[in-house]
């Protein structure tokens, strides 16, 4: 058979989805790839005053050496904060701490021996900057360091570790007996050895609170095939290389309905926003009395610093420009059904009389990081915890069709209310209901989307669709819930002990794809 026929044939068996896919950045499910996305870090405190620290690895599952950017952006927009190349020796693992500073911002300190960028990040730590950001809409502070996200991109592959050159970098920021061998080689480093990325890192965080006695830890979202073709490297003062550096900018997203869909996209950072395209978010919360359960849902937008920030006003995907009261996309009315308890109950605001708190509003995601904080009981009697503290809450407006009037501090301040003691919650990233049409009025805040280009499709049945162009709808988001529980009554020798306990639940997404 001809090389013409055999290939023919393999494509129409879907073979060529596989062979696609491999140069098509992805969400890596299994963990593990060229990019890595820390939904938040922090070193707020919680309600109760204690204080939280976050700790981080960053690990490479192969046997070659690599070179890792680590950034840091601060929450309210995404603006970088920090940055250090780290090396990585095979199989290394490099490990770090984001702590509170006495001047009020946040540092990043290391004791771990692998070789590192500036390297004061070894023992003095890296103080978290406000250059990015100076000028912004938003105050100038040095406190919005204190939370934020953490991206950590493969720059490039210095290959095998095992035939590293004698007096090369990949030589040098090898482990011999304990240490690298030699780490001035990499403060040295112009990129001219770094090859094009294969993958292979892995990562997670922990969220610790000494003082309540509760952790929580995640792991780092996975992009493989990010950028295959070139080395992204670039000297740690240097703002490159970034989430635009997507090469070939082609996106692959696995739709349990639609199949595998690959797309092209004219920029580079709409194929990263792509694979983390949601129309919706949901997730659990509980706020037992009993327990004083506490709830914080983190919501992370990683991509919008490229779409809207002080430089940037939106033009594709976000909706509104960086304002006093951040950049904010409307993303669930407050009371209109997408609230449930265990048992199905929710509240629906009817239109013709005033829903509970007198008001009608609507909830709007404002920052780049966006804490939903949560809050229970009724009149006198509700309870306002927070495990995260965070300054980036989720705000309310009440003004349904205008987000820029959003705000953290309106009846209900920055907390969720919620009539029920658990249960769980919708947050609607898209939307084209028109509920509200009858008022004369649009949801035109509530539709996000990206129109790619050329898009083939890999069914489930085997056969192939071709579209010229194909509309992704909702927005690039990650995160998680945290919950936190207190056994009031547990003693030992007599004794009353501190009995805090932690949980963490990834979001839960829907896709919308068309």
């Amino acid at each position: 058979m001809s090389r013409r026929k055999v290939f023919t044939a393999l494509a129409a068996l879907g073979w060529f989805s596989l062979y696609d896919a491999c140069s098509a950045v992805e969400v890596n499910e299994d963990g593990i790839g060229q990019v890595l996305l820390y939904p938040y870090y922090t070193v707020r405190s919680s309600s109760s005053g204690g204080v939280l620290n976050t700790l981080i690895t960053l690990g490479n599952a192969t046997d070659h050496v690599k070179a890792v950017r680590v950034r840091f952006r601060e929450g309210a927009v995404g603006a970088p904060v920090a940055d250090m190349n780290v090396y990585l020796g095979p199989h290394d693992m490099w490990t770090g701490a984001v702590l509170p500073d006495a001047s009020g911002a946040a540092r990043f300190l290391s004791v771990d021996r692998s070789c590192v960028v500036p390297p004061q990040v070894f023992g003095i730590g890296v103080l978290f900057s406000n250059a990015a950001y100076v000028g912004d809409p938003l105050s100038s502070s040095v406190d919005r360091t204190r939370e934020g996200f953490i991206e950590a991109l493969e720059m490039g592959d210095y290959g095998l570790g095992s035939a590293a050159a004698q007096g090369s970098i990949a030589e040098g920021v090898q482990s011999v007996a304990g240490l690298p061998l030699d780490c001035s080689r990499a403060q040295s480093d112009t990129g001219a050895e770094s090859k094009p990325g294969t993958g292979g890192l892995f990562g997670r965080a922990i969220l610790i609170n000494v003082g309540d006695g509760t952790e929580f830890s995640y792991p780092a979202t996975a992009l493989s095939n990010f950028n295959m073709s070139r080395s992204i490297w670039a000297s740690a003062d240097t703002p490159g290389p970034t989430l635009a550096d997507v090469d070939p900018p082609i996106s692959v997203v696995r739709s349990p309905d639609l199949g595998t869909i690959r797309t092209q996209w004219a920029q580079p950072i709409d194929a990263a926003s792509a694979v983390l395209m949601r129309e919706s978010i949901s997730n659990e919360f509980v706020l037992d009395p009993g327990t004083r359960s506490i709830t914080d849902w983190v919501v992370t937008f990683p991509t919008k610093y490229y779409y809207v920030s002080a430089a940037v006003n939106p033009t594709r995907l976000f909706k509104n420009p960086l304002l006093s009261n951040g950049a904010c996309e409307v993303a669930l009315p407050e009371f209109d059904g997408l609230i449930f308890n265990r048992e199905s109950a929710t509240v629906v605001h009817q239109w013709g009389s005033l829903p509970p708190g007198g008001y009608y509003a609507a909830r709007a995601l404002c920052w780049a990081t966006t804490v939903v904080q949560f809050a229970a009981g009724s009149g006198d009697q509700i309870r306002k915890d927070t495990l995260f503290g965070s300054a980036n809450p989720y705000a309310l407006t009440d003004d349904y069709w205008n987000p820029a009037t959003s705000t953290a501090s309106f009846v209900f301040t920055n907390f969720n209310f919620s009539n029920f003691i658990n249960g769980w919650m919708k947050i609607p990233l898209h939307s084209t209901d028109t509920t509200f049409a009858h008022y004369g009025q649009s949801t035109a805040g509530l539709q996000h989307s990206l129109v790619g280009g050329a898009t083939t499709i890999f069914k489930t049945d085997g056969s192939t669709e071709v579209r010229a162009q194909v509309a992704y709808y909702g927005l690039p988001v990650i995160g998680f819930a945290a919950e936190s529980y207190t056994n009031g009554t547990l003693t030992i020798g007599g004794q009353a002990v501190l009995s805090n306990y932690g949980g963490l639940i990834p979001h839960r997404y829907t896709r919308q794809i068309q």
